[in-house]
């Protein structure tokens, strides 16, 4: 395949494509976060904690932050790669089909090297890139709050939204037990 540097498709796949592989080398560094990773840089007495503390707290909205940039991206790759490959070369039905799977087969060699990068050095990625994070997940707050409400308003059975305001305890249903393990009757409660 020669690539023609004058397709505009060819300069936005390449762009695409860096940008998806940096969004989903974020969003895997950002997963890895967690208080267990605190404990550790706390007891090792690493700079940074409050950042860390401050990732972890917003590590929802951020994560979704990035997975949209991750998808939107996703799009422009698979889209520009076929737009290159039509206006390029002749249409057959059989090369459309090689290169989607080529490209699926080059996307899950991204994600599986980005996932093992991030195995170890995640909270590091994730530490250096902080500010990053919190500009993004600033810029992309009413796309990530759209959706969280979606999931509201279609998942109804999660939460009433009379009942949030009461505390755990008085949702739980309890059973009280004797020390034999037989429920106590009411006027033994």
């Amino acid at each position: 395949m020669i690539f023609n540097i004058n397709n505009p498709a060819l300069v936005i796949l390449f762009m695409a494509t860096g940008l998806f592989t940096f969004i989903s080398l974020l969003k895997y560094a950002f997963e890895t976060i967690n208080i267990e990773t605190l404990y550790t840089w706390r007891k090792e007495n690493k700079s940074g904690i409050t950042r860390l503390e401050n990732l972890i707290q917003n590590q929802i909205q951020s994560v979704a932050a990035f997975s949209i940039l991750k998808y939107l991206s996703l799009i422009v790759m698979i889209s520009t790669l076929n737009i290159y490959y039509f206006k390029e070369f002749t249409y057959s039905s059989i090369k459309i089909v090689s290169i989607n799977i080529v490209s699926m087969i080059i996307i899950g060699l991204i994600e599986t090297l980005n996932h093992s990068l991030t195995k170890k050095n995640g909270p590091l990625i994730a530490y250096k890139l902080y500010y990053l994070s919190i500009v993004l997940s600033f810029l992309l707050r009413p796309l990530t709050r759209s959706k969280e409400r979606i999931i509201e308003i279609t998942n109804p059975d999660d939460e009433s939204t009379e009942n949030r305001n009461e505390p755990e305890s008085s949702k739980r249903i309890s059973i009280q037990m004797d020390d034999e393990g037989e429920p106590l009757e009411d006027h033994e409660v």
